[in-house]
């Protein structure tokens, strides 16, 4: 059995023991896995174990083998069709390909709502905003994933997308010692961060650093180290539940199981928990160190092999608290008893401690949800339509291709002298092209005749139906078929088309928005906490936004920690392809050009372009309008021209602007398109 010996510290401080949460015994934990799938007594195992999450992973399993077109899903003959090359369709490969580009085509945006219009209600949103989503960026950048991408290869592929989040102290750099110079630097910007040094400053050089610049190198420190949170896409087969909707994300207790080798699983226990692991072997005694590290592949991936010894890690998390454990001695396991004589459990308890998201740290992004009790039939992926096709049409297509290769050169079986035919080592009939050696030294008085292959009309038929049902069960991906539109078809009539094969990316994207929405609110509530209650303490400083998505690295932003909660924190990510967003805005401009549709220009801003400060832009337009208009006047007054009234009264239209006409309404008032177009007559 695992035994957990701690490393000298390094001060005379008493070591804290790695088990700080003692509400689930290991008999308990061990019960919890066996239950969800965390038991090794299958052989029979896909990334998981017996329990109620089995089934589920073995589906997903199943269904990454079509994915990636694996042998152990070829399509099998029956004779004589024995010697058939199996073939396998691409088309969820490509399908995959396409809805990626669409669920990847629009970043997340974050959208943070004050609780009043105050000013620095306002400030405080905005900047908190920034946080977040500078945040998301960096996470993104420095794990090298994409959280839309690899949460829709959980939607559309294995079943659905979970999305975990940890806090991330160590990434907070420690507060700077102040500066110390013998004299006062020459450059003035360099003389303002200096003063003399006081009797309170304790022994020191002439100048020291003032308390203001230290500050403003701890938060430079602070947004160069990056976002202080880890966030990851955990594969479905690597993450089982249990249900609770009175929790914040319908989560009471969540599981993930990981395998990962022996020499990557090395650093985190003597780094982070000055813990070492031991093991007792057959050969002796090894010492392990645990840390976190990706995945290996299953053993029966095509990169499986040369990972030398697994070990598999479970982590439990409750609302409150987290369980690490590890299975690692399979001699014990084996035996089922230890030295001692005492049972001994599967997985062994390596630390755990309390945290402060106060519900397990998980989000699921789903694509399609059945009312069943059984999770394989409740969660679908959106290719479970191509799933079920794709082994009828890639049998049929194999056998066709088969029986076309046959008419075009035959085949052909020797019957022996005494009526039997020439057989091979497994006793099946053996068809050779003419051009064999066997053809060429028939025994005596054998003779050959021609294995007659014929394509029945139906067989194609049947093979046409195939593939006219593959491809309806592909979903939309938001594209228009070439011919469907042409150079005559009305906004409307494209906005309609598109609008309709977009609804399934739509669904995906809001699934994804929850998920996301979920996760950074989750952030909020552990970043506005103090440092006792598993807060950071302290704000969270990023740069400054800079122009075209850029950042300022001289100006550093913030929220104070006790403004969080005052804040409403929502994700968005624009449902409209570049298609259809042109789509979309001409309908607006048709509508808006109607003289009896009541939309007005605020409106086509906020529900066609997605402008989230129509009133800000319409303020600007106003304002350039009238610099425009001086500016005119100013021209005319300079030429000597004479100021040329426009008669209203004799008009039926006034323009708003230089794009836009007036209109006049049902209600008699004559209008124009803008915001401010009222006029009375």
């Amino acid at each position: 059995m695992p035994v957990l010996a701690h490393e000298p510290p390094l001060i005379d401080d008493e070591p804290r023991s790695p088990i700080s949460a003692t509400t689930l015994s290991e008999a308990d934990l061990n019960q919890i896995l066996d239950q969800l799938g965390g038991s090794r007594v299958s052989p029979d195992r896909a990334r998981g174990t017996p329990g109620r999450f089995a089934a589920l992973y073995k589906q997903i399993r199943h269904r990454e083998a079509h994915l990636y077109n694996s042998s152990e899903v070829d399509p099998a003959f029956p004779a004589p069709y024995l010697k058939a090359t199996p073939w396998q369709t691409d088309l969820l490969r490509r399908t995959w390909s396409q809805l990626r580009q669409r669920l990847t085509e629009h970043p997340l945006r974050v959208h943070v709502e004050p609780p009043d219009d105050s000013p620095s209600a306002r400030q405080a949103a905005d900047n908190l905003e920034h946080v977040l989503e500078q945040g998301l960026r960096e996470i993104e950048e420095r794990s090298h994933l994409s959280l839309q991408a690899d949460l829709g290869y959980g939607q559309v592929c294995l079943c659905f997308g979970v999305l975990h989040w940890q806090r991330a102290a160590d990434r907070l750099p420690p507060l700077p010692a102040r500066e110390q110079r013998g004299s006062r630097p020459e450059d003035p910007e360099e003389r303002r961060r200096f003063r003399r040094a006081r009797s309170e400053d304790g022994p020191a050089l002439p100048w020291i650093e003032t308390e203001a610049s230290r500050r403003d190198r701890d938060r430079q420190r602070q947004a160069a180290a990056g976002f202080p949170w880890d966030v990851e896409v955990i594969r479905p087969d690597q993450f089982a539940f249990v249900e609770d909707h009175g929790s914040g994300n319908g989560l009471g207790l969540a599981v993930v199981l990981r395998e990962v080798g022996l020499s990557e699983y090395r650093d985190r226990l003597r780094e982070q928990d000055q813990l070492q692991l031991r093991m007792t072997a057959i050969a002796g005694e090894r010492s392990l160190g645990v840390s976190r590290t990706v995945d290996v592949p299953g053993v029966e991936d095509p990169s499986g092999v040369g990972w030398g010894d697994r070990v598999r890690v479970a982590s439990v998390w409750t609302r409150t608290e987290y369980y690490e454990l590890a299975a690692l001695d399979t001699a014990g396991l084996r035996n089922g008893r230890g030295a001692d004589g005492n049972l001994r459990h599967e997985w062994t308890l390596i630390k755990s401690h309390s945290h402060p998201y106060e519900m397990p740290p998980f989000a699921i992004a789903e694509a399609d949800t059945n009312d069943h009790p059984d999770m394989t039939f409740r969660w679908e992926p959106t290719l479970e339509g191509i799933y079920r096709a794709k082994p009828g049409y890639d049998y049929e297509r194999s056998l066709g291709r088969y029986l076309a290769e046959q008419t075009v050169g035959p085949l052909y079986w020797i019957q022996l002298p005494d009526g039997t035919y020439q057989a091979d080592d497994d006793g099946n009939r053996m068809e050779v092209p003419l051009d064999s050696s066997l053809v060429k030294t028939l025994p005596a008085g054998a003779s050959l005749h021609r294995v007659e292959f014929r394509v029945d009309p139906a067989f194609v038929e049947f093979l046409r139906m195939s593939h006219d049902e593959l491809v309806a069960a592909a979903p939309d991906s938001g594209s228009v078929e070439r011919g469907e539109i042409g150079p005559n078809t009305q906004p409307h009539t494209l906005n309609l088309l598109l609008g309709s094969r977009n609804l399934q990316v739509q669904q995906l994207k809001r699934a994804q928005t929850r998920a996301v929405r979920v996760m950074l609110r989750n952030m909020a509530l552990v970043m506005a906490k103090p440092l006792a209650d598993g807060g950071f303490g302290a704000p969270i400083w990023v740069f400054a936004k800079g122009k075209n998505r850029g950042l300022k690295r001289r100006e550093t932003v913030c929220v104070e920690p006790s403004v969080i909660p005052s804040l409403d924190i929502d994700v968005w990510i624009d449902p409209y392809s570049a298609a259809q967003r042109i789509a979309v805005q001409e309908h607006g401009r048709a509508r808006l050009t109607d003289p009896l549709d009541p939309l007005d220009q605020r409106a086509y801003l906020e529900q066609y372009i997605g402008e989230e400060h129509a009133e800000q832009v319409l303020s600007r337009h106003r304002q350039w309008r009238m610099e425009q208009a001086r500016f005119e006047r100013e021209l005319r007054r300079v030429r000597g021209d004479a100021e040329s009234q426009p008669d209203v009264q004799a008009r039926t239209d006034v323009p708003a602007s230089t794009s836009l006409k007036g209109h006049l309404t049902p209600l008699g008032r004559l209008t124009a398109v803008d915001d401010d177009r009222t006029v009375n007559p």
